[in-house]
């Protein structure tokens, strides 16, 4: 979205986004501990959201 942005500026064009990230769920913690580190190295806010009950 950011190279979008970026193109679209300079004709007046403004692009905003939410990007969601990941949320903790029964389906992400059956991955196992080692994909949730290696996950989380692919992005630059660590942090995983957490959904009701988990």
């Amino acid at each position: 979205m950011r190279s979008a942005a970026l193109e679209y500026t300079k004709n007046g064009i403004t692009i905003n986004t939410v990007q969601p990230g990941n949320v903790l769920t029964e389906g992400l913690i059956a991955q196992g501990q080692s994909y949730l580190n290696e996950m989380k190295k692919n992005y630059t806010d660590t942090h995983i959201g957490s959904s009701w009950g988990y």
